[in-house]
């Protein structure tokens, strides 16, 4: 199949549908949406239908714009006649009424009003479910723990599994209680006064609150800000300053359009040099319109036409034509490096999240904003998700490029979509 999940809805819903498609696709389940997958000039109605013989499954974003709509009540009905499974994503309290009502009301729905987005994580488990797909979470393919890094092992799905964390924490807390001098199982004979110990134990807990206290009045008294002198540079070429993390190339302190660490800077898509208010395939440089006609950096004729660049050329690579000299965009292999080399702390500067990361060679950091991602007109996720693209084209699918992701728990690189719009750190030799 083409297609994983065709995505019904209402034209008036499609901010929404922005937010699901993106959702979706981050955990590689590929959508069909109209507003992005029919290509000006081409039949509506008949790109409607090779989608749908295309797709999986159909998922229905429902609300009161799509039960007042008749051109759904087509697409619905073809996927019940072709026995397509349904999954209806109720997003606002509203009755089945009319067709919807023969076709929908006895099967499966998830109810997610008044907050849909808290229900995306079971949306997507139902939609596996219904492809027979195994759930997993994006962009930790090789993935870190900012936390308890020695001790975590890898789950089953690949992602860290925090619990074992906790219970080495509840072995060493158990340990030290049995070897305290008041333990009743310690070895030491000394009988404290009845009552000392819960007074010891409450004396501390009143010290503890007192010290956070004061750690909180500290904070707010200086604005929740991370000192960003850790941050400075070690020099500039081409008038960009760079830290050097003592790896084989030199990291650039800020995003490309930004001039401070904290700020995001700009959203581009891999291989355009220009921000823009709309990422898709339609509007997206190197294809015409649609991800099976690529015009650069493909090696399968599948997806467009042949020419085995799998690096960004200068060119196309926005660090550089943004910053010139020999600044650039990453590879994926640099990025492993920075990954591989370097401590990841997730921390907060100047009120904003990120991720501080500090060499194990020479103890240099650089703060990597947790910017989101752009797709459509939304961004995504800014404040608790980061991504930066690599200048490597992902050679096996020529749809993605390789990119570096993290949220706050966990970071490892991924591959995704060329159009939608990343954050883009450079380096230099």
């Amino acid at each position: 199949m083409k297609y994983d999940v065709f995505i019904s809805y209402s034209s008036k819903d499609q901010k929404m549908v922005e937010a699901i498609c993106a959702y979706l696709e981050q955990r590689r389940i590929r959508c069909f949406v109209a507003y992005r997958d029919i290509p000006k000039g081409v039949t509506w109605a008949e790109r409607i239908v090779e989608a749908l013989d295309e797709s999986g499954m159909m998922l229905v974003a429902f609300t009161e714009n799509f039960n007042a709509s008749n051109e759904v009540n087509r697409e619905i009905e073809l996927a019940c006649n072709d026995k397509k499974p349904i999954l209806t994503f109720r997003l606002s309290d509203t009755a089945f009424a009319g067709a919807k009502k023969y076709f929908l009301q006895n099967l499966n729905w998830l109810d997610a009003f008044p907050e849909p987005e808290p229900v995306f994580g079971e949306m997507y488990r139902n939609v596996c479910g219904l492809l027979g797909k195994k759930p997993e979470e994006p962009s930790y393919i090789e993935d870190g723990s900012s936390d308890c890094a020695a001790d975590v092992e890898d789950s089953a799905d690949g992602l860290p599994d925090t619990g074992d964390c906790k219970k080495d924490d509840d072995k060493k807390d158990d340990k030290k209680e049995d070897e305290s001098p008041d333990s009743e199982s310690g070895n030491n004979d000394v009988r404290l006064p009845e009552g000392t110990k819960s007074v010891k134990k409450n004396g501390w807990i009143l010290f503890a609150v007192l010290l956070l206290c004061v750690v909180a009045v500290l904070h707010f008294a200086f604005g929740g800000k991370t000192d960003s002198r850790q941050y400075l540079s070690k020099g500039t070429i081409n008038g960009h300053e760079y830290v050097d993390l003592g790896l084989s190339v030199k990291w650039a302190t800020c995003n490309v359009g930004a001039i401070k660490p904290e700020e995001y800077g700009g959203y581009y898509a891999w291989g355009e040099t220009e921000e823009k208010d709309y990422y898709d395939w339609d509007t997206y440089k190197w294809c015409n319109g649609s991800y099976e006609t690529m015009t650069k950096y493909c090696t399968n004729s599948s997806y467009g036409t042949v020419d085995n660049k799998t690096t960004l050329a200068l060119e196309d690579d926005v660090a550089h034509v943004k910053w010139g000299g020999s600044w650039r965009m990453p590879t994926k292999a640099e990025q492993d490096e920075l990954r591989n080399n370097c401590t990841w702390s997730w921390t907060t500067l100047n009120s904003v999240n990120g991720y501080k990361v500090t060499s194990k060679t020479n103890g240099n950091s650089i703060f990597l904003p947790a910017a989101g991602v752009r797709y459509g007109t939304l961004l995504d996720s800014s404040g608790s998700y980061g991504n930066y693209w690599s200048g490597s084209l992902l050679g096996s699918d020529n749809l993605g490029a390789y990119y570096l992701s993290f949220y706050s728990d966990r970071y490892g690189w991924y591959d995704n979509d060329r159009y939608s719009g990343r954050s883009v750190r450079p380096v230099s030799e």
